[in-house]
């Protein structure tokens, strides 16, 4: 495939058409420091993750077209994984859904591992009021940012430090211009949990209603608002949703609400989830968010917080949090011109527990950054297990007591070096 690319750049340099290529290099570090509790470990751990990935991007007339392949290596160690643990900090897109499998895994079998996956590979066309793509490419929907309702095709978990570029997925999307500001975008995506390209015996494998988004979201602006409407099949869901964003003032705000109902073989009940944001710039060089959050399929007690983390919608990243309310605070400021801090506070607003991370950036040079970032896991600890209740095989919410969401985390540091070129 590679080989093809190559030999498409040639071709197509040849009769006029315009490329760009570049890449980044990544290396983090991330460090958990446990609290005391069975289920942690003695001491502190570390994991270290080394990433890459280079584009190649190209025009010619009113077609387009990406290819950009990326690399990760994992060493050793033992902060890879578990509730509140380093995997959920620093993620790859190593294991993400490919309708065409495009991706190579190696192991030592001791811990360390090395992915290579192409990240986008996609072709385009453009015509005065319509693009068209086709192939693995990044699909974000709504105005969501801590919390995004309608994020529902590859969505980012806040936590993730490196939300530079968002993984590609397989997909086909239309986008319609019309008026001086209207929009209209229609999307179908792959989004099952392994390749459809064929099996051991080399059988054609069909898609499955259960492993496809189909969505479509209008966009219009009355005045000063932009006004939005979702309607989707998410996973045999029917999802319907409703954006806003304007402003009040020097004050940006933005809404984003959906209703699921769940296809019939789920038994689950009809359910809402909302998010409303603020974002004020009280001087240039400090910006203020705040968010609320509900939902209504989340968790009404602790006690059901850890079947909640096993439900399938929380494996795939279509909701992080367990619970029902939220609340989010953010603030983003500019220390000298090449340094900046940010610190987040995002609570259960239920149970009163939180997580805090503070963060700093410093530009070490044009295209280098060091980053800087923790989340602390702020609320009561779990209870000490009851051991009689195990052996007896009692469920797990009744053998380890869970006191509050976030006091299940642990404090997790992580330094990471960025380079660009």
């Amino acid at each position: 495939m590679i080989v093809g690319w190559v030999a498409l750049w040639g071709a197509s340099t040849a009769i006029g058409a315009e490329w760009e290529h570049g890449g980044d290099t990544k290396a983090f570090f991330v460090t958990t420091i446990p609290y005391e509790h069975v289920w942690m470990p003695n001491d502190p751990s570390g994991q270290g993750v080394v990433s890459g990935r280079v584009f190649l991007r190209g025009r010619l007339d009113g077609f387009s077209a990406e290819a950009q392949p990326s690399w990760s290596f994992q060493a050793p160690g033992s902060a890879s994984g578990g509730m509140g643990g380093a995997g959920m900090f620093v993620q790859t897109s190593s294991g993400l859904p490919e309708a065409v499998d495009l991706s190579w895994e190696l192991s030592d079998g001791e811990g360390l591992n090395a992915d290579l996956r192409m990240e986008r590979l996609w072709v385009g066309w453009s015509a005065p009021h319509v693009t068209a793509r086709l192939g693995r490419q990044p699909v974000t929907l709504g105005v969501g940012s801590i919390f995004a309702p309608l994020d529902l095709v590859n969505p980012f978990h806040p936590t993730v430090m490196d939300q530079e570029v968002k993984p590609g997925v397989d997909s086909m999307r239309v986008d319609g211009f019309f008026g001086t500001s209207g929009r209209v975008v229609a999307v179908a995506a792959y989004v099952g949990d392994q390749p459809l390209v064929g099996n051991e015996d080399d059988e054609c494998v069909e898609f499955t209603q259960q492993e496809l988004v189909m969505a479509g979201h209008l966009q219009q602006t009355f005045g000063m608002w932009d006004l939005g409407l979702f309607v989707g099949d998410v996973r045999q869901d029917w999802v319907v949703g409703l954006t806003a964003a304007g402003g009040v003032g020097p004050v940006a705000i933005r809404f984003e609400g959906t209703r699921t109902h769940p296809h019939e073989a789920a038994e689950e009940d009809p359910f809402v989830r909302a998010a409303l944001a603020s974002d004020w710039r009280p001087t240039l060089r400090t910006t203020l968010s705040g968010e609320l959050y509900a939902q209504t399929h989340g968790a009404q007690s602790p006690d059901d917080y850890l079947e909640m983390y096993t439900h399938d919608r929380v494996m795939r990243g279509e909701m992080w949090a367990v619970g029902r309310y939220y609340g989010a605070l953010m603030v983003l400021q500019e220390i000298t011109p090449l340094t900046m801090g940010s610190l987040a506070f995002i609570s259960n607003l239920e149970d009163g527990s939180a997580m805090l991370g503070p963060a700093l950036s410093i530009s070490m040079a044009s295209n280098a950054h060091l980053d800087l970032a923790s989340w602390f896991g702020l609320g009561e600890r779990p209870g000490d297990p009851d051991m009689e209740a195990l052996m007896a095989g009692a469920e797990l919410a009744s053998v380890y007591p869970v006191n509050s969401e976030f006091g299940l985390t642990p404090t997790t540091i992580v330094m990471s070096m960025k380079m660009y070129w």
